[in-house]
């Protein structure tokens, strides 16, 4: 069964469902420092959770767009 939680949205609080999900692409971006270093870093989705209007059905925004909440985490290497 999919965990349910409550998100601080703005001035209220809003039910989310997890949803399942499949990473299809995780890239990296890579930055060179003034000082010949590289810095590569990449957000790692962990979690990703389908908000609920107060009828218990999938949370719209005013354009029409899904409403989602994401749990995610930076992987970080530093080279030299």
């Amino acid at each position: 069964m999919a965990e349910k939680r409550r998100f601080p949205i703005g001035d209220k609080e809003m039910d989310g469902v997890e949803v399942a999900f499949d990473p299809i692409k995780e890239p990296w971006s890579e930055y060179e420092l003034a000082d010949g270093g590289r810095v590569r870093i990449r957000p790692s989705v962990q979690r990703i959770f389908q908000l609920l209007d107060d009828d218990g059905k999938p949370a719209r925004a005013p354009d029409g767009a899904r409403m989602l909440a994401v749990q995610s985490k930076n992987d970080l290497v530093v080279q030299d």
